[in-house]
């Protein structure tokens, strides 16, 4: 009996200490898992633009300025060159949605370039009159633990931490 209870006890204090890695693990699977999929969306914006030889926007659904953390629209912008234009249904074809991350605790804040709408040209290159697109993806934990996604002129995408040497996270609101 008394083997058993200093087992329970071991086992207890095991369990007592792999609880907050634990915890932490899943916050920065969370961050993770938010890059991956803004950046997955970005690339398939930019296909569908150079497929349908069309310019595609990413557009915020938030009335919020420069957060796309409560989801956003891609859809081809029918009724302009280089995109950057509201949608409209009559001209322009909803090609995806997203709904955001609710209560997950994660915030994607973006540069004033990227404020309204992430438009890509017909030829893939980013349509934001010369300038680049930051994104950062945080929780609350702020920027020692998020990323920075950025998009080039090209319509590339490079995703940097705040520890990196090059380009790195500084602020949670770019």
């Amino acid at each position: 009996m008394i083997e058993l209870m200093v087992v329970l006890a071991i086992a207890a204090l095991l369990i007592g200490m792999a609880g907050p890695s634990f915890v932490e693990f899943i916050q920065n699977s969370r961050i993770t898992s938010a890059t991956n999929h803004m950046i997955s969306q970005i690339n398939f914006a930019r296909s569908e633009a150079v497929r349908l030889n069309q310019a595609v926007n990413i557009a915020k659904t938030s009335a919020t300025a420069n957060t796309l953390t409560a989801g956003w629209t891609i859809y081809s912008d029918g009724g302009s060159a280089t995109g950057n234009s509201a949608y409209n249904a009559a001209e322009d074809r909803m090609l995806r949605e997203f709904e955001g991350y609710g209560s997950r605790n994660i915030n994607l804040k973006t540069n004033s370039t990227g404020n309204n709408w992430i438009a890509f040209a017909s030829n893939g290159t980013l349509a934001e009159s010369g300038n680049t697109v930051l994104i950062a993806v945080c929780d609350d934990r702020g920027v020692s633990k998020g990323r920075l996604i950025t998009i080039s002129l090209t319509g590339r995408t490079t995703v940097t931490k705040s520890d990196s040497a090059t380009n790195p996270l500084t602020t949670c609101t770019p």
